[in-house]
């Protein structure tokens, strides 16, 4: 047998460009090919001391526009030696900054083909202040290339700053090799450590924000309350969406990969959105066929809430056919192309009308502005209109990528997409939602930054959700730990209302290594920690008995339950919904009565005369009932502001309604409860008293602009309490001491001033620097004698539905002589 030489068994076995052994893909010193610079940045290079090598580029950038491109300014080295597709490559290099707005430097770090279409390996970006920080990226050559077939550069077009980068190294390792093997101490990301602060936060904020109060409330056949009963609440659903992308073609195969995946689709998620169906090209040809088997589908299994995606998508090669040919045409005929798209907005959201829930209405339009150049950036806002109009009961959404990616950095695109929003809201576009897609690469984003990128959008007052999110690595285990992690802080936030994963299946994945499920429905990594957060860590299923008073308290995630109880040998199962996160949620098993208001029972807790109420007002109600469990609550319960100055409004199971809005608590008591009038109430309000979930029937009253009332003594009717100068400040009920004459300052407390400016919020503790006063005018009278404004005069809400009013007593009033104080606001009066 003849001997074949050992380089040809190599090259037989291994192909001739894979490397045997790790080599650098930059002949020489890798640094040093960075030798030129495009656009208008200026670099040159320096000395490094105490650091693992000897020299930096040093890059400085001024007077970036903001619509420059992120690649008009960098450093590129073009002296690359040839590599192979699915080669695994490292890239090593430490980085500060000199200067940068915020003290935070940022570079993209890009491989590219050299020519079109400019196919991209990795785009990374790196952040750093002035220590020099080291950064390591991991990732796979998309195409093979011959050496300078493609370059890698850095993208600093970021204005106003000065970096350095040294030590920088581009290894490749030859295919196969996981990342965990590179020996990398860097990477994945910035808190992945099971240590990471932004985890106790972040759960605490789940605890705040996504778990509500639950009470269940057993009693018998008489409304006797049953102590010891059996309670096992079991959560069915969430209410907050974890949902997919739906690839039609998959759920409607009709063999085994069909039947697995419309039984996946019922077992991992309560939220679904049509990846590519309801498209606008689609939609128009295939795409409807498949809609009018998928919608009923998912209202068939249990899939309530479903996205549509999407309506408008504004690049030219998104667009059907003839649209595109209207944007090519000189000139463009705007009137047509207008009335295409109407027609379009009206004819697609008309067929889903009550079949989705929400709509992705306008797809990416940071960089998808073809239409836009012809029709203008406003003319955005007129598709959000018209959606409305075609469907004002689905919730609107804009959405968007690159805003949570790319290390959190891309802050051409960030800032792009919230100017966008801002104008569109500007405008008259009616957005309910934002939407942030969420495809990761190697690129991953720190948890803290996402945060502090969720609180940016989050300042619209809009709802957030994660709208197309997938992991793109080859190394499952990073890929899971990331999902774990993104899944948390996401889901840690108050404005998120969803969070949709784009396809889940390698079968029907628009980036097959990206799925939780191989294509053999093998599962990985990130299968385990969807089904552990959403299904066990994130899930309610809790038993326990009814104390004394026949309540079992727990706490539960949002969502819909099943509650089993057992009572005096019956088992009943009761459907209970947790909707709230700031008030309890009451199940009542077996009889309950509910109370009644008392005749006149609504009064001014300032000096207890019934009426009109007025907006701000603090107000007692008396009554009776609740088959013997008291009107409120058996023991008294006061409340107290929160961390965030507001009052709760719901204590001792006690909320108190006006117009079925729930009002600011101040107590509650066994026949009288103490609330604060909604500012938004007018005419005439219905006022409903609920105790442990039951209402009473609600009692009309009146809404007066304003309905003063000075706080009386409470052992001295008619008897003010005032503080002045005899009394040295403290408060009293005007006995025991002289009596202020004229030029005292006077101080005393009102309640039903009604509308204030500053406007505030319902419950809210005014700051120390702001005291919102009446905004209708007001007056004061001693003794029937006006009191002009003094040095002293002041009017201001100092605590929730308390004014406190400081005046001089007019010369005119008798010393020592008993005066009545009246308070004037607007046409109302104290004295009535």
């Amino acid at each position: 047998m003849p001997r074949i030489p050992l380089l040809l068994l190599v090259t037989a076995f291994t192909g001739s460009g894979l490397h045997a052994d790790p080599v650098s893909l930059v002949a020489g010193d890798a640094l040093a090919c960075f030798s030129t610079i495009d656009g208008k940045g200026a670099m040159t290079a320096v000395g490094v001391t105490d650091q693992p090598f000897s020299t930096a580029i040093h890059i400085k950038t001024e007077g970036v526009p903001d619509n420059a491109n992120p690649w008009d300014i960098r450093p590129r080295c073009y002296n690359t030696l040839a590599t192979r597709q699915n080669d695994v490559v490292a890239v090593t290099f430490w980085m500060r900054t000199i200067h940068a707005p915020g003290d935070k430097g940022l570079a993209t770090f890009v491989v590219e083909r050299a020519n079109s279409p400019f196919t991209k390996s990795i785009t990374f970006t790196a952040s750093a202040g002035s220590d020099w920080t080291k950064v390591e990226v991991p990732f796979t050559m998309a195409e093979a290339y011959v050496a300078n077939g493609y370059n890698l550069s850095f993208w600093v077009t970021y204005p106003n700053q000065e970096i350095e980068i040294g030590g920088f190294r581009i290894i490749d390792y030859g295919p196969g090799v996981p990342f965990s093997t590179l020996g990398l101490t860097t990477w994945p990301y910035a808190e992945h450590a099971a240590n990471a602060p932004w985890r106790t936060a972040a759960a605490q904020r789940i605890e705040k924000y996504r778990k509500g109060d639950v009470a269940v409330v057993v009693k018998d056949d008489n409304g006797t309350p049953i102590a010891g009963a059996e309670v096992h609440l079991k959560m069915k659903r969430h209410a907050f969406g974890f949902g997919t992308a739906v690839s039609g073609d998959a759920m409607l195969r009709t063999n085994t990969d069909g039947q697995n995946y419309r039984e996946a689709l019922k077992k991992l998620f309560n939220k679904v959105v049509t990846e590519n169906s309801l498209k606008w090209p689609f939609f128009e040809s295939w795409g409807r066929a498949q809609d009018d088997a998928m919608l009923p589908w998912f209202a068939a299994n249990g899939l309530s809430q479903v996205r549509g995606h999407n309506v408008i998508w504004p690049g030219l090669s998104n667009l059907p056919p003839d649209v595109q040919s209207m944007l090519k045409a000189q000139p463009v005929d705007q009137a047509a192309l207008r009335s295409r798209i109407s027609s379009h907005v009206a004819q697609v959201m008309s067929y889903a009308a009550g079949r989705v829930t929400e709509w992705d209405v306008l797809n990416e339009p940071y960089t998808n502005i073809d239409v836009q150049k012809v029709l203008g950036d406003a003319e955005m806002a007129v598709w959000f209109q018209q959606a409305r109009a075609a469907d004002p009961s689905v919730k609107l959404y804009i959405n968007d990528y690159s805003i949570l990616e790319s290390g959190g950095y891309d802050l051409a695109h960030i800032n792009g997409y919230y100017r966008i929003i801002e104008n569109i809201l500007a405008n008259g576009g009616p957005i309910d939602g934002i939407g942030l897609q969420s495809h990761f690469n190697a690129n991953l984003t720190a948890p803290s930054r996402v945060l502090e990128l969720l609180d940016k959008f989050a300042t619209f007052g809009k709802d957030l959700q994660v709208t197309e999110f997938d992991v793109n690595l080859d190394d499952e285990q990073i890929q899971a730990d990331y999902t774990n992690d993104f899944m948390t802080v996401c889901f840690s936030h108050p404005a998120m209302k969803g969070f949709m994963i784009w396809g889940f299946w390698e079968g029907a994945h628009w980036l097959p290594r990206a799925a939780m499920v191989r294509k053999n429905w093998t599962t990985k990594p990130s299968y385990d920690v969807w089904n552990d957060l959403i299904y066990k860590q994130w899930w309610t299923d809790v038993t326990g008995v009814t104390g004394k008073d026949g309540v079992f308290r727990t706490r539960g995630f949002l969502g819909d339950y099943d509650v089993e109880i057992k009572a005096n040998g019956i088992t009943r199962v009761l459907p209970l919904m947790v909707n709230s996160n700031i008030q309890p949620s009451y199940l009542i098993s077996g009889q309950a009565i509910a109370g009644k208001i008392a005749p006149n029972g609504i009064v001014s807790a300032a000096n207890f005369r019934s009426g009109a109420v007025a907006p701000g007002e603090i107000v007692v109600i008396y009554g009776t009932g609740f088959g013997g469990t008291g009107f409120g609550s058996p023991a008294i319960s006061v409340s107290t502001y929160g961390t965030d100055g507001q009052l709760p409004k719901s204590i001792g199971d006690v909320r108190v309604l006006f117009d079925r809005v729930a009002a600011p608590m101040v107590y509650s008591l066994n026949g009288q409860v103490s609330a604060i009038v909604p500012y938004q109430v007018t005419g005439t309000t219905q006022v409903e008293v609920e105790y442990q979930g039951l209402a009473t029937p609600s009692v009309s009253v009146n809404v007066a602009a304003a309905a003063p009332g000075i706080f009386l003594c409470g052992n001295k009717p008619n008897t003010p309490v005032v503080v002045n100068q005899s009394a040295r400040g403290s408060i009293s009920c005007n006995d025991g001491f002289i009596a202020p004459g004229p030029g005292s300052i006077v101080t005393f407390f009102v309640t039903g001033e009604g509308v204030v400016t500053p406007a505030i919020a319902d419950g809210q503790l005014p700051t120390k620097s702001v005291f919102p006063a009446p905004v209708q005018p007001w007056r004061l009278s001693f003794g029937g004698v006006t009191a002009p404004p003094c040095a002293a005069t002041f009017i201001g809400l100092v605590y929730s539905g308390v004014t406190q009013v400081n005046a001089c007593v007019p010369a005119g009033v008798p010393p020592g002589a008993a005066a009545s104080i009246v308070l004037e606001v607007g046409s109302a009066s104290s004295a009535h």
